[in-house]
């Protein structure tokens, strides 16, 4: 199998979390990025590829702010803002959950891949178990 070696892994953050990213290093390179999720334990690719869908977003006034809906001061909405919708251009997205296939993945996109790079995954990858520890079973040493 031919590798693609288009991407290079680099360390990241997201949402304050340590984590790793691929970054194109090439045009022919199929995907815009790649970044790992730690929250989600997966890989997301975003693909260069776009498709139109219809989504809805809060409508906006003359200043750039969300316009609020009409209505009863009391009254309780789920969305306080007015929508409008819109036809937005969307890259595709791909999500790789398993271990092996990230690594994999990782692997063939990435020129920079190695040893080092397999063990921060999995570190990133890894679940911590929650230690249920019973109060009564903790006992103050003498000192």
């Amino acid at each position: 199998m031919n590798k693609n070696q288009t991407m290079m892994i680099v360390s990241s953050n997201y949402k304050e979390q340590k984590t790793i990213r691929l970054i194109p290093t090439s045009v022919d390179c199929p995907y815009v990025e790649c970044i790992f999720i730690p929250d989600a334990k997966s890989l997301v690719v975003l693909n260069k590829h776009s498709k139109e869908e219809f989504h809805m977003l809060p409508r906006l006034n003359a200043d750039g702010e969300p316009e609020m809906k009409a209505g009863k001061a009391g009254k309780e909405s789920a969305n306080p803002f007015k929508q409008q919708r819109m036809n937005l251009s969307l890259n595709f997205e791909y999500y790789v959950e398993k271990v092996e296939e990230i690594k994999t993945f990782i692997d063939y996109h990435a020129f920079n891949y190695d040893k080092s790079w397999e063990s921060r995954i999995d570190e990133l990858t890894t679940v911590e178990e929650v230690v249920d520890v019973d109060e009564k079973t903790v006992e103050p040493v003498a000192k």
